[in-house]
């Protein structure tokens, strides 16, 4: 704490309870630009030279994005926690569609050989996925477009089952 002194008036400065450490402010101020930076080269080198399948392309460009996303909150727990969320669920992704990792393909398949014959596994990482882009989607713009979009998730899974008066 200290005293300033501004147009003759002292006043008392505090730290606020909401600034970071210097250790985490560091440890944001690295993470932050390096996986920019990963994230400029990737697409660069990507619409010059492509390497991967383009669901893989998806995979990690969506996944670095909204890595961007929740670490731009700041490095908490729950943002951390949904940046590795992501991290595993478009890793799976990129690790069952790219043919470099078939040894680790699901029943010998790549993803998109299994489309139709989702196993438990599949069905669980598309959901943390879809959970993720979700809440990035209502971070960055704002809760409309989460809400519409689960109501057209829920009456894609549940229309068959609604009255027929209600959608005609």
């Amino acid at each position: 704490m200290g005293a300033e002194t501004g147009g003759g008036v002292a006043r008392e400065t505090r730290p606020s309870d909401n600034t970071m450490t210097t250790s985490q402010s560091q440890k944001t101020d690295t993470v932050f630009p390096t996986v920019s930076v990963l994230l400029s080269l990737f697409v660069l080198s990507e619409v010059n030279y492509p390497f991967l399948t383009p669901q893989s392309q998806l995979a990690v460009f969506g996944g670095l994005g909204l890595i961007l996303v929740y670490r731009r909150s700041g490095p908490q727990l729950p943002n951390t926690a949904l940046a590795c969320l992501v991290a595993i669920s478009f890793g799976f992704i990129l690790i069952q569609s790219e043919s470099i990792f078939s040894s680790l393909w699901i029943d010998g398949r790549s993803l998109g050989e299994r489309a139709g014959q989702e196993t438990i596994i599949d069905d669980v990482i598309g959901f943390l996925a879809l959970i993720a882009v979700l809440e990035a989607t209502r971070r960055t713009i704002g809760n409309t477009l989460p809400v519409l979009a689960l109501i057209f998730i829920v009456y894609a899974n549940l229309g068959p089952y609604f009255p027929g008066w209600l959608f005609p």
